[in-house]
């Protein structure tokens, strides 16, 4: 520094002989030209802005001067078309300010409606105006509050700090989203800790341009309007559809119209874990490529790290320490399932085969050996059921004896997997997220038993996701995929190619793709016809076709593409069904794909998914739920066990605990809590046997539900079969069948009984109270009726109990196999009958009673003493009975021992399902080389890379 201050000293000397004069003139010059440039620059500029602005005003030439002149500046700004007839002015509420404490100029905020093009559809955006004598003069911190490619937001009304717009949506009931312009409810981040507040607060300014945010509430209208206008009555909202009035406040609160709205979208929080949130706000201003390329070198330095500082045994150790609180000997000591005497010669096919150690860090004890997860505390087993859930570990990187893969395996039988979106993302393109909480019905949350991480984030891939019949993105071509299935089935398959119609099934309806692009809604109808209920999708898949990685993928991850290792150590997660018919989480703690890619191999993975990674995202949780008031388990590990309130259910409180101690993921317990990002959650399902029936003056063993004597017997049961007496005296008995239409098909009995015949309801001959389908049905909307309608997809048969008009719209389409006139029994009933069936509240189970006698009041009883809500007997007029059936012809009626012989065509008989508990599905689809797929995997609908599509909404003119 002192060297440069003399040289300059001795430059300046040299040259006073030619004066300051001759550098002030050319510091003038410079000046001069400067002024003259922005002087120019501004002119050219409000030029523009006046050519804009006209354009504007010859467009609606009713709007008010203001809005047509912010309409210009937003458009020579932002190339955005704005409507001016859709502006809503709101105070400035400076928060921050920092921007406009020097601005001499008024500030205010608009909130408007605007499209990239006159004829694309509007979002509705936010931003900062300042104003000078009430005239636009400059536009900053522009924000878009829907962001909603498939949907057209208009009519923008607004009073005070209150906006309101309606979104609409093609063929569908619009929906009036409110906007509070003075900040979030309070409520909402109530009870978080002073740093994730601040945190909220820099992801409202982000989206928002205010750390207070805005508060958001949708109001969506229970059908499409005759008409349809908005007007603000103070801080009510008046919306007049042509057929009624609906007034709703500022927070969704309906004051009248209540029948017209379809329901209310409250705004929710969810807490973010630190680091997720961090690389999530830096990368909306700097960029994804550095935050890789930070991510990359993080990891490799801490990989450098750990292998030259962790030794074998002490990596032995801690792998051993994370597992021991999982594994103690009293857990097992308490663990006895002994199947029942039915099931005792049954192969189960659980828990899966062992697995032979890899080896390549020598032999650890139980390495490879399905242990199950107990815990009674907080894992959920069933009484007299296997373990739900089996784990292990497996080691198979030579180089890193650090490294270690994590398993956890269920029975899909048993345990369905349900694909979710987060609260956050993905969006729909109708701007709609998933509420990103498991669901708090009683048949959910209180057999809710264990939550994991989903994919990549919807930024760094768009890859598809839908739930519960909604698309929230769409899938991509060549992209490994898992589905729920109408009846809990899970599904696995790889999405087809842009020019492949879309086949979900073997000879199945097929969807006929476009090319050019993806119509979402008509998307969405055809999964829902081919009975898929949600799915899940991410990157190609890493087992399929009968081959590891078949799509040749280099790229998993974690890392910019173009460098040499493009996969490197960190935390890592997949899903697969193995060749044991068995789904298998894996959670790769320092790994790298090769790493994860020999435990799934060595597990016997048949069709898998690398899912999202790196520390804190990816984990795993077990969870039990029991009612409030519990005890809390005592001497918890903090990060390991945790316990409280279900929250939204204030009767209810969860325990939960990660796969293995040391877990790190985020906001642990994660799962139960309301979800950002996408999860996978699990829940415990019912199968047969039913609880034991309590008959009065029962005897030893009656009422217990048992497979023994069945035609056929296997796991879950489709059948199950009880008596207990009749009378006082015990000398007849009445016998009580329950029938599970997951695991148990009807169809039409033909010649011969189909393959695991179970056995068959006989309509008596020429009954006028029987109907098979075809024809007009001899019904009228109030009868009671048994419906046994035919899953067309074969995943889950209808078996219905109830009035005609309700059994006939849940049925639909769907083929009747066989329908019944019954007649509402009760303890006064009187006459003879076949029997009587019922089903149980919320269940999807049918019971059958049928008794010698006949006597409805007593099968009334009985059915209800199994837990029967709706009970109807079938007249001896229209049914004959309940008859079994066996391999080579041998026919065991319940009570009528006429129908040993006969003829049996046209009854409903029952078989064992010959669908698998997992289905494998788009089998049509082709194994392409990477030139092929990558392509459609790059392209982009909604979710830019910031690189590729810069945001500017932080700059000012």
């Amino acid at each position: 520094m002192g060297s440069f201050g003399s040289w300059w000293r001795q430059r300046w000397r040299s040259r006073e002989h030619r004066g300051h004069g001759v550098y002030l003139v050319r510091i003038a010059g410079i000046l001069l030209g400067l002024a003259l440039a922005v002087a120019f620059y501004a002119q050219s500029l409000g030029g523009r802005i006046d050519a804009a602005a006209a354009a504007v005003r010859r467009r609606a030439p009713e709007a008010p001067e203001r809005n047509v002149v912010l309409a210009g500046l937003v458009e020579v700004r932002w190339g955005l078309v704005v409507d001016p007839t859709a502006v809503a002015w709101v105070s400035a509420h400076e928060d921050v300010g920092v921007t406009t404490w020097l601005d001499p100029a008024e500030q205010a905020r608009a909130v408007f409606a605007a499209s990239g093009s006159p004829e694309a559809v509007r979002d509705l955006y936010v931003a900062d105006v300042a104003l000078v004598s009430g005239r636009p003069v400059r536009v900053s911190l522009l924000r878009n509050l829907t962001d909603s490619p498939a949907a057209d937001e208009a009519d923008v009304v607004g009073s005070g700090d209150l906006v309101a717009a309606v979104r609409w949506v093609e063929g569908d009931a619009p929906t009036v989203l409110l906007f509070d312009a003075g900040g979030q409810d309070a409520a909402l981040t109530a009870g978080w800790p002073l740093v994730e507040r601040l945190k909220d607060g820099v992801t409202n300014f982000q989206e928002t341009g205010r750390w207070s945010g805005l508060h958001r509430t949708e109001v969506r209208l229970a059908a499409v309007p005759r008409s349809l206008r908005l007007a603000w009555e103070g801080d009510v909202l008046a919306i007049d559809t042509g057929d009624g009035v609906v007034r709703v406040d500022a927070r969704g609160g309906v004051r009248s119209g209540t029948a017209l709205v379809g329901g209310v979208v409250e705004q929710t929080k969810a807490i973010r874990g630190h680091v997720a949130w961090a690389v999530d706000t830096v990368r909306a201003w700097v960029g994804a490529g550095p935050v890789e390329a930070l991510e990359y070198v993080a990891f490799k330095l801490t990989d450098r790290y750990k292998r030259a500082t962790v030794a074998e045994d002490e990596a032995a150790a801690e792998i051993a320490a994370s597992l021991a609180p999982t594994r103690a000997a009293d857990l097992a000591a308490t663990y006895r399932f002994e199947p029942g005497e039915e099931l005792e010669d049954l192969d189960l096919r659980w828990p899966p085969p062992n697995i032979p150690p890899p080896g390549v860090q020598g032999a650890m004890e139980g390495e490879g050996e399905w242990a199950p997860v107990l815990d009674e505390e907080f894992v959920t087993n069933e009484e007299g059921a296997p373990a739900t859930f089996y784990s292990t570990f497996l080691r198979t990187d030579a180089e890193r004896p650090f490294s270690v893969v994590y398993l956890v395996t269920w029975d899909p039988r048993r345990v369905t997997l349900h694909p979710s979106g987060g609260s956050i993302e993905p969006k729909a393109a109708t701007g709609e997220t998933s509420g990103g909480v498991v669901p708090r019905d009683d048949g959910t949350i209180r057999r809710f038993v264990a939550g994991f991480n989903g994919g990549f984030q919807a930024l760094h891939g768009e890859f598809g996701l839908g739930q519960d019949g909604k698309l929230y993105l769409p899938p991509k071509p060549w992209g490994g995929m898992v589905f729920l299935l109408r009846g809990g089935r899970t599904a696995v398959g790889t999405w087809p190619g842009p020019d492949e119609d879309v086949a979900l099934y073997e000879g199945g309806a097929a969807y006929d793709q476009d090319p050019d692009g993806v119509n979402e809604r008509a998307l969405e109808r055809f999964l829902g016809e081919q009975g898929v209920i949600s799915f899940r999708q991410n990157l190609t898949p890493l087992f399929g076709h009968g081959q590891v990685n078949p799509y040749n993928r280099s790229w998993w991850g974690s890392s910019p593409k173009d460098l040499d290792d493009p996969n490197p150590v960190t935390v890592r997660s997949a899903l697969c069904w193995t060749q044991y018919g068995h789904m298998t989480y894996f959670y790769g703690l320092s790994t790298n794909l090769d790493a994860l890619v020999a435990a799934m191999e060595a597990a016997g993975c048949r069709y898998g998914l690398h899912l999202d990674m790196n520390g804190g995202n990816v984990g795993w949780e077990f969870y039990r739920i029991v009612e409030a008031g519990t005890p809390a388990p005592s001497g918890m590990r903090a990060g390991f066990q945790a316990e409280g309130p279900v929250p939204g259910r204030e009767d209810l409180r969860f325990r939960a605990r990660t796969l293995f101690q040391g877990m790190d993921i985020f906001r642990f317990p994660r799962y139960v809590q309301r979800e950002p990002r996408d999860f996978f959650y699990l829940v415990l399902e019912r199968n047969l046997p039913l609880p034991d029936v309590a008959f009065e003056n029962g005897a030893e063993g009656d009422g217990k539900w048992s497979q023994r004597g069945l035609p056929v017997r296997s796991f879950p049961p489709p059948m199950t079969f009880t008596s207990g007496p009749a009378d006082a005296a015990g000398t007849a008995k009445v016998y009580l069948l329950a029938i599970d239409p997951r695991w148990a098909s009807v169809g039409t009995m033909g010649e011969q009984p189909p393959d695991g015949a179970l056995g068959a309801f006989v309509p008596a001959p020429g009954a006028a109270g029987v109907w098979r389908g075809e024809g007009e049905a001899p019904f009228s909307p109030d009868d009671a009726v048994v419906v046994f309608a035919r899953d067309p997809l074969g995943l889950e048969d209808r078996l219905l109990v109830d009035r005609w008009s309700a059994a006939r719209a849940a049925v639909g389409d769907w083929p009747v196999v066989l329908a019944l006139r019954g007649v509402p029994l009760s303890e006064a009933s009187r006459g003879l009958f076949a029997g009587a069936f019922g089903v149980r509240e919320g269940e999807r189970f049918l019971l059958y009673a049928e008794a010698g006698n006949g006597d409805g009041a007593l099968l009334y009883r009985a059915l209800r003493a199994a837990g029967a809500e709706r009970v109807v007997g079938v007249s001896r007029a229209d049914g004959a009975g309940w008859v079994f059936l066996y391999a080579g012809g041998e026919r065991r009626p319940l009570t009528v021992p006429g129908l040993t012989e006969g003829v049996l065509a046209g009854s409903a008989v029952f078989a064992v399902s010959g669908m698998p508990p997992v289905v494998e599905v788009l089998k049509q689809t082709q194994v392409v080389p990477p030139g092929v797929w990558n392509p459609p995997h790059t392209r982009r609908i909604r979710y830019f890379r910031t690189d590729d599509h810069r945001l500017r909404a932080l700059r000012s003119y």
